[in-house]
């Protein structure tokens, strides 16, 4: 704020409130000639910003400043949107602080992007305080959602079973890179690499493939079920498949086939 405007707000408040009289000793130090030095020229200016603003508090004045509303739209929007990870704003426009009527204060938005989050939009925002409506106004606002994802540490060799060894935690503003990454809440033991990585590299979906428990050709044991009778015999995998997967398989006596759900890594599930 210039010197010349924080004249002006100190004025406005000596008018408005009588009291305000009692820091005029301290402001007319502040007001005298100022040094030609830039260092002590900035000091003075400091210090006066410092008194007119303690002056502000002590007349009753409460300022709602831009960092405190963007943080409540931040937490309105985060909830409205479902928003997983950290929602972080700023104005596009400088905000200019409000005067309110009580130090508490609520903001609700009234209008948000009908189509999400964006990296700026519009939003539109209502300002409550002591039970009276201070003000409503439409904000254009910059915006990153950072999240994290998976990233490799070093080079991982096409058809590799992840792990968390092998990776490392990057933050990423997905509203500005928009690409199908791998949200580090994913557990890797359950992916594999579709194709060579090296890094530093965040992992993307089609880099990967969900990770086979059951191979094709790998020999697993079939277990059958109904009621209280259960046969287990050995078949061979004819295809490859996950966790829950219905694939063909081989009686190894009878080379009839067959189909069977996976159930983990050697074992398989059939009806009768």
């Amino acid at each position: 704020m210039t010197r010349a405007a924080l004249l002006l707000v100190y004025s406005a408040l000596a008018l408005s409130f009588p009291g305000v009289a009692a820091g005029q000793a301290r402001l007319a130090g502040l007001l005298a000639p100022v040094a030609t030095t830039n260092g002590l020229a900035q000091n003075n200016t400091a210090q006066l910003e410092r008194v007119v603003r303690r002056l502000q508090i002590e007349s009753g004045r409460h300022l709602l400043e831009g960092d405190a509303l963007l943080h409540e739209v931040e937490m309105e929007l985060t909830k409205r949107f479902g928003v997983n990870g950290e929602l972080r704003l700023s104005f596009v426009r400088p905000w200019v602080s409000v005067t309110l009527p009580a130090p508490d204060f609520s903001v609700t938005v009234t209008d948000a992007p009908k189509d999400g989050l964006a990296s700026s939009f519009m939003v539109k925002v209502r300002v409550v305080s002591a039970a009276e409506e201070v003000g409503e106004w439409t904000l254009p606002v910059r915006a990153q959602l950072v999240q994290e994802m998976w990233a490799a540490s070093g080079r991982i060799e096409r058809g590799q079973p992840l792990s968390r060894s092998l990776l490392v935690v990057q933050k990423v503003d997905v509203l500005r890179d928009r690409q199908a990454f791998i949200p580090a809440e994913t557990d890797p033991a359950t992916l594999e690499t579709a194709q060579a990585i090296t890094s530093p590299r965040l992992l993307v979906r089609h880099d990967l493939a969900e990770r086979p428990l059951v191979r094709k050709g790998q020999v697993v044991e079939v277990v059958a079920r109904q009621g209280l009778l259960a046969v287990s015999m050995k078949a061979l995998a004819l295809e490859a498949g996950p966790a829950g997967a219905l694939i063909r398989l081989r009686n190894i006596q009878s080379q009839k086939e067959f189909s069977g759900q996976i159930l983990n890594e050697s074992k398989v599930q059939v009806q009768f």
